[in-house]
């Protein structure tokens, strides 16, 4: 009977990051990595690089990426289009690493199961393709930001939110 019992669907969808400092990890090396790519003289060489690098989601790299990095470093600027963070399930598997654009940003799980609790994701700093962004330091009992406490327990990272939303309830059978 209760092999048969069909659970609710919801969708997560985490969203946010640090933003006290939007440049932090973005630097003009990101953009040199970027530009020698797009002249196809070094591609980049992961998926998430890829996706870091594409900020106005155009689903390919190109010289306008480099422009809004650049407005993004000299401070003309906040944000990027896509905001500063992009997320991917941490087990999402690429069917061509080489153009990444049907990455998902969510996942859909069971509410009641042990997958909904199981669910990660990789965290992508958008203009960082070298990785060079690190969490803010704190030190020993020092006082975190509000922006960038962290809910997890594992550590001082970027405060994350994870949106339940779309949730569907089918009768159990």
């Amino acid at each position: 009977e209760l092999a048969s019992r069909r659970f609710g669907m919801s969708t997560i969808t985490p969203s946010g990051g640090p933003t006290n400092v939007p440049s932090g990890g973005v630097s003009t090396l990101d953009i040199s990595l970027i530009r020698r790519h797009v002249l196809s003289i070094t591609n980049l060489d992961s998926p998430y690089k890829i996706l870091a690098a594409d900020v106005n989601g155009s689903s390919s790299v190109s010289t306008l990426d480099i422009s809004f990095i650049r407005r993004l470093i000299l401070a003309g600027t906040n944000s990027l289009p896509l905001g500063l963070w992009r997320y991917v399930p941490a087990d999402y598997v690429f069917p061509n690493p080489a153009s990444p654009w049907g990455a998902p940003t969510n996942r859909t799980v069971s509410v009641d199961s042990a997958e909904a609790q199981g669910v990660k994701f990789l965290a992508l700093k958008l203009g960082d393709v070298n990785g060079s962004w690190t969490p803010p330091f704190v030190p020993a009992g020092g006082f975190i930001p509000a922006e960038t406490r962290s809910s997890s327990l594992e550590g001082t990272g970027p405060e994350v939110t994870l949106a339940m939303g779309r949730q569907t309830a089918r009768p159990a059978s």
